[in-house]
């Protein structure tokens, strides 16, 4: 068996309450689920509406809140949490040395792993979205030295 790991939900769930009696034959229940008794929620996959499961009531309530419907979707900016990369000091030429990286919120994480590289240098390897900046004279970005 593999290793648990925790996920982060990245888009809107379809979900309907569970109706007493209703039939379940179609729809993936635990064995330590209870719907009679429980009054939970049918998910379903958005992409295939025939793909749908059983989510137990304290599960639902700990994990979700409906979507309003005049609220629109976060924008990717909106979802974003930023990772901080904390030295002791400005750059410059004795730049100032690693202490963490932390969320915005403050929070420390453990972002990446340290890798000993051949040359004798230290790599921090952060295996994580980035978003890549266009570079200087790329399509889309003006060459120039003007600096904002």
């Amino acid at each position: 068996m593999s290793e648990w790991k925790q996920y982060r939900r990245t888009n809107i769930a379809e979900m309907r309450p569970y109706m007493p009696g209703e039939d379940l034959n179609e729809v993936s229940v635990s064995g330590v689920d209870d719907p009679p008794n429980d009054h939970g929620m049918i998910a379903r996959n958005p992409e295939n509406h025939k793909d749908q499961w059983y989510v137990a009531r304290a599960y639902f309530e700990a994990n979700f809140a409906p979507q309003d419907a005049a609220q629109p979707e976060p924008t990717d900016d909106e979802r974003a949490e930023a990772l901080n990369v904390i030295f002791d000091g400005p750059p410059g030429p004795t730049a100032g040395r690693f202490v963490e990286v932390e969320t915005d919120d403050g929070r420390s994480v453990r972002a990446g792993e340290w890798i000993k590289r051949d040359d004798g240098l230290w790599s921090l390897r952060i295996r994580r979205y980035i978003e890549r900046q266009p570079v200087r004279g790329e399509a889309g970005e003006e060459s120039g030295d003007d600096h904002e």
